[in-house]
């Protein structure tokens, strides 16, 4: 009761001066617990007034504790405080299963992210990270750093060093989004100017008007790949080119990754300049105008495979022309 005495007046506290004491009964200040049930123990600090725990301020949360409880003691309260912890979250350990993989890998996924409910959150409660944390290194790092596929096409840890654990704490399981990668064969353009007037080819292009096609270096290698050249209408004449990818790098996941560049080991023959071009006025960066609808620059050339219907007008004036 002194203590708490001396405490209020050096406090300030309202009604408590050296010349007007007042008589006041288990008024408990600093009450420290400890809870030695973990590794490291956990404090909390405690502040109360008339009598009553109002305020618990957590000085160190310890470690490695499971569903943990605390009681209150000492004080001479008549009615000893409790606390209830609402929700516990903790940091989880995982390792690799391979049981439900049908399909031998041979590169690592895109990427594998955790997704985990937060602790006492209500609004956006959800939220997910590829990031965790490796006990043997204390390095931060996407869960595929820490990964590798073997020769049998498991993905493994690629040191049995590591022990993973999450970057974050929560109350249940987390759920592991492993996101495959998307096979995207590498495409390219041949356009009027990549062809010589003797039918060779001189070159590829990422730029191009062909309908459903697009230009790309492609996705999901794990080595490098042959390049085939094929005309646009099957059927059309030119063969014999040998055109071969050149650089690009193989990831730490074993995907090779084409950077574009190429080389032409021999252009074949054959191949026509004209093929689903309008052989009129020479015009724009490549010397052709392509066979277009309207006046607009918006133009339809034909792929292999695919049937297009297109009503044509002439106008008024010369109502034929070569269509190739």
């Amino acid at each position: 009761v002194n203590n708490a005495l001396n405490a209020a007046i050096n406090n300030g506290d309202f009604g408590f001066d050296p010349d007007n004491l007042m008589k006041i009964y288990d008024n408990i200040s600093n009450l420290r617990l400890v809870n030695t049930l973990g590794t490291t123990d956990a404090v909390i600090d405690v502040t109360s007034a008339i009598g009553r725990i109002f305020q618990i301020d957590v000085v160190d949360g310890g470690n490695d504790y499971i569903k943990p409880t605390f009681a209150f003691s000492g004080g001479g309260a008549t009615t000893q405080a409790a606390m209830d912890i609402l929700e516990f979250g903790t940091i989880w350990s995982f390792d690799v299963d391979n049981s439900g993989v049908t399909v031998p890998y041979t590169i690592l996924p895109d990427d594998i992210k955790l997704e985990y409910r937060k602790v006492s959150v209500t609004t956006a409660p959800y939220s997910f990270t590829n990031i965790v944390y490796d006990l043997s290194t204390s390095f931060m790092l996407p869960v595929l750093s820490f990964l590798k596929v073997d020769s049998n096409g498991n993905i493994i840890l690629s040191s049995q060093e590591f022990s993973l654990r999450t970057s974050f704490t929560t109350s249940t399981q987390p759920t592991v989004l492993v996101e495959e990668i998307q096979p995207t064969a590498a495409a390219r353009f041949i356009r009027p100017y990549n062809i010589s007037p003797e039918g060779q080819i001189t070159g590829l292009s990422n730029i191009g008007w062909a309908v459903n096609f697009t230009a790309s270096n492609g996705a999901g290698y794990t080595s490098k790949f042959n390049i085939t050249v094929e005309p646009s209408a099957i059927g059309a004449p030119g063969s014999g080119a040998v055109i071969v990818p050149i650089g690009g790098g193989v990831l730490p996941s074993g995907e090779y990754q084409w950077g574009g560049l190429y080389s032409i080991l021999d252009g074949g023959s054959g191949y026509l300049v004209d093929l689903n071009a309008h052989n009129g006025q020479l015009v724009g960066a490549d010397n052709r105008i392509y066979f277009s609808t309207s006046a607009s620059t918006y133009s339809i050339m034909l792929k292999s495979g695919d049937t297009y219907v297109v009503d044509i007008n002439y106008g008024t004036g010369d109502k034929s022309a070569d269509v190739y």
